[in-house]
């Protein structure tokens, strides 16, 4: 039975995020709201004391013009007119007794010159008619005229205000009832805006107000209202009086206000809940509740052996869509099911077993039951030689085609009891059971033959070979070990030279074991200190002068000088000969420097990996390096092996054509190991072909035919020749007479350190081999 996997539910997953959006979008509809009813509460609220300013301002504008009214009454009157004159008491008696004088509810009445100065005054003060008070009047007049432009202009009704105190005072000028006589002085009423006046308006209009003063002069806006920290306030200037009404106080409908905030968020909060309850309702009748049977049918097929669980399909909804196209799912599923299993331990190109099936058939064979029966097997590693050139001349396709062909041959020979695998790429796997080592040596040799016959691609005859590594199955021996040593052995098929097979060894194991001491030790080398450039020089044989060498790099370790071949394909394959490489080409170009006032045409050879060329800062390292010591890009030569060219020619031939437009020159080394074509020298950059030591060994059995058409072949293409590995005597005259100057070797000098190099240079100028 399977767990069952830890799951969250679906339906308390959405029920808690609709809610939370639910109630994000209930809270965004009650601030909206609550912010537009604000905006009509507080509109009405603006209105109420708009409306409270306008009745109190009514009031006491009524108020004024009918004190205006009753002074241009008494002032525009004969008998006032002869007042003014005479100053006759009994006009005074007869029209502003003191009952007169309450019905006008006027406080002061004042008589002025046409001077400004107090012609006479009445103030009703302790119930009788008494003039008013001399310091008032000063202040009264001093209010009333000293601000005035022109005396056509005193007439009118002002708001003075006296320590603190508002007066209403209406100005009138005294003439004749037809106004035809000039005016000969001002009758002045004065009513004093006290607490008993404004509290009466209060009263008339039911407005808590208050009259305060402000600058004539100034533009005020018609009615101002603000709302405050919750207390409102309305105010509005007096028509060209220094006075304004102003109204405060909280709002008037604060309660109202509460409650509706209250009975908003109510319903948006049922709102939210609401739709809520009724979205899951919804939801769990129509998905919900299904996708739970789904998910208690998948718990079911998940713990059932026969796993023949089927959806059920209940209507046309999009669910039942979702169920029927899993059900066809399954059926897919379980009919291809065998397919996969297959698949799984078999390679589709060749129809072969693969690694899978390979190492479960080791594994079970540790089975104690097993090992006896099995003891005597041989694990057979092959893998294809130079597979990657049919990848790379003729396409992955004639590649395909070479491995199906390998897999059809070798099942030929293979008993029916034997497993064949494809382990990936170009190589393959058998292993052969109750079989003895020599056996399956002999084994391995006729497949090799019968991989070598010619095979017939679309017109073309390829040649088949590959390297056969073999490794003997044995009681305590893992898989992964087993592997190990067929590998091993096969590798070293591959460093024999190829075609051939390779019985594992124990030795190999000292060999894997050297190789990976070598390689830990190689990472520090350069820290270390432990390499070195040496040089060997090259000899022009027609006059013997040094026009070369070459700077081959040496490795010190535990006190002896590790092979080069040896280190060179370590630090290729781990990447560290692009760091060498740089090493090399900064210490030959040190010494052409520190060689050139005494040697100007000498050069040097640096020798070049694939993985060099794959770095791209390749171009720009030996141009730094050639700048940094002031030489000529002609006196470098870089070298290439043959192997080299021939494998990997088309990712490398950028590079090359972009070092030669730059200056430098190409050797071919090795010139004779590898594959090279007429047509390849002719096309690739190639300036000097270097012979393998290989070819010259043999001119001293005087078998020179491969030189002699070597130098050929580079003279027609118009190239240099060197002679690597020159150490007679009759190489060196042979080479001569063959037409090939150039030469090197240890006939004239072994590779030396830089340190013995320019002795042996002077030593060479003293005397020349003749």
């Amino acid at each position: 039975t399977k767990a069952v996997l830890p799951r969250e539910s679906i339906a308390r997953w959405t029920l808690i995020r609709l809610g939370l959006l639910l109630l994000f979008v209930g809270t965004g509809f009650y601030l909206v709201s609550a912010i537009l009813l604000g905006q009509r509460f507080d509109v009405f609220e603006s209105e109420q004391y708009r409306q409270d300013v306008a009745r109190v301002v009514a009031v006491i504008e009524q108020d004024r013009l009918s004190l205006l009214s009753s002074v241009n009454d008494y002032a525009k009157w004969n008998d006032s007119y002869a007042y003014m004159k005479t100053r006759d008491p009994e006009y005074l008696e007869n029209n502003l007794s003191a009952e007169a004088i309450v019905n006008l509810r006027v406080d002061w009445v004042v008589f002025f010159t046409l001077s400004n100065q107090v012609w006479s005054s009445l103030e009703l003060r302790d119930d009788t008619l008494q003039p008013v008070l001399k310091e008032n009047l000063d202040q009264l007049g001093a209010l009333v005229f000293s601000s005035q432009v022109s005396r056509q202009s005193y007439e009118g009704t002002y708001i003075l205000w006296q320590q603190g105190q508002a007066l209403m005072v209406a100005v009138s000028e005294v003439t004749d009832n037809d106004h035809k006589q000039p005016g000969n002085g001002h009758m002045v009423f004065v009513r004093h805006l006290n607490d008993t006046y404004l509290g009466g308006i209060r009263k008339l209009t039911g407005v808590s107000f208050e009259l305060l003063p402000v600058e004539i002069g100034i533009d005020y806006p018609a009615i101002r209202v603000n709302d405050m920290d919750g207390t409102w306030q309305a105010r509005k200037k007096l028509d060209n009086l220094a006075a304004e009404i102003a109204v405060s106080g909280p709002g008037r409908l604060a309660d109202e206000r509460r409650v509706t905030e209250l009975l908003l968020a109510g319903n948006a909060l049922f709102l939210v809940v609401l739709a809520l309850l009724g979205i899951h309702w919804i939801l769990n009748r129509r998905v919900l509740r299904r996708l739970a049977e789904f998910s208690s049918l998948a718990d079911r097929r998940r713990n059932e052996a026969d796993n023949q669980v089927r959806w059920p399909v209940a209507g046309h909804d999009e669910l039942d869509n979702l169920a029927t196209s899993l059900n066809e799912l399954m059926d897919d599923v379980e009919d291809h099911h065998t397919n996969l299993s297959y698949l799984a331990d078999h390679d589709v190109l060749t129809d072969l077993g693969n690694r899978r099936q390979l190492m479960a058939r080791l594994e079970a064979m540790q089975h104690p039951s097993r090992r006896q029966s099995d003891l005597s097997c041989s694990l057979l590693l092959v893998d294809l030689d130079s597979f990657k050139l049919v990848n790379d001349g003729l396409g992955h396709a004639a590649g395909d085609w070479v491995l199906q062909e390998v897999a059809s041959r070798i099942r030929t020979l293979i008993r029916e009891e034997d497993t064949l695998v494809r382990l990936g790429g170009d190589e393959f796997a058998l292993l052969l059971c109750k079989i003895t080592p020599e056996n399956a040596l002999h084994f391995a040799e006729r497949m090799l033959i019968a991989l070598s016959l010619p095979a017939s691609y679309e017109d073309r005859q390829l040649t088949i070979s590959a390297s056969v590594g073999i490794a003997q199955t044995q009681p305590d021996l893992a898989p992964a070990e087993l592997l190990r040593n067929a590998d091993l052995a096969m590798y070293e098929a591959k460093r024999l030279g190829k075609k051939r097979a390779v019985m594992f060894d124990n030795a190999l194991l000292d060999v894997a074991a050297r190789r990976l001491r070598l390689e830990q030790a190689l990472h520090s080398a350069l820290e270390d200190g432990a390499l070195d450039v040496w040089f060997q020089p090259i000899v022009d044989c027609r006059d013997n002068t040094v026009t070369g060498m070459e700077a081959l790099l040496r490795w010190s370790l535990d006190g002896g000088y590790i092979p080069p071949d040896e280190f060179i394909s370590i630090a290729e394959t781990n990447g560290l000969i692009v760091q060498f490489g740089k090493f090399v080409l900064s210490h030959a170009c040190a010494a052409l420097k520190t060689l050139q006032p005494e040697y100007p045409e000498l050069s040097c050879n640096i020798n070049l990996s694939v993985r060099q060329f794959a770095d791209i800062g390749l171009q720009q390292d030996i141009h730094a390096s050639l700048q940094k010591y002031g030489l000529s890009p002609n006196l470098l030569h870089l070298e290439l092996t043959e192997s080299l060219v021939a494998e990997h020619e088309i990712e490398i031939l950028p590079m090359m054509l972009a070092l030669v437009h730059s200056g430098l020159k190409f050797h071919l080394d090795d010139f004779g190991t590898g594959y090279s074509s007429l047509e390849r020298l002719r096309k690739l950059p190639i300036d000097t072909l270097k012979i393998d030591r290989s070819f010259v060994t043999p001119l001293r059995e005087g078998d020179d035919v491969m030189v002699r058409s070597m130098i050929r072949l580079g003279q027609e293409l118009g190239m240099s020749i060197i002679a690597e590995g020159v150490e007679t005597e009759e190489e060196l005259n042979r080479l001569r007479t063959l037409g090939c100057t150039q030469m090197q070797g240890y006939l004239f000098a072994r590779p030396m350190p830089f340190a013995d190099l320019s002795d042996w240079l002077a030593r060479w100028k003293q005397s020349k081999i003749k």
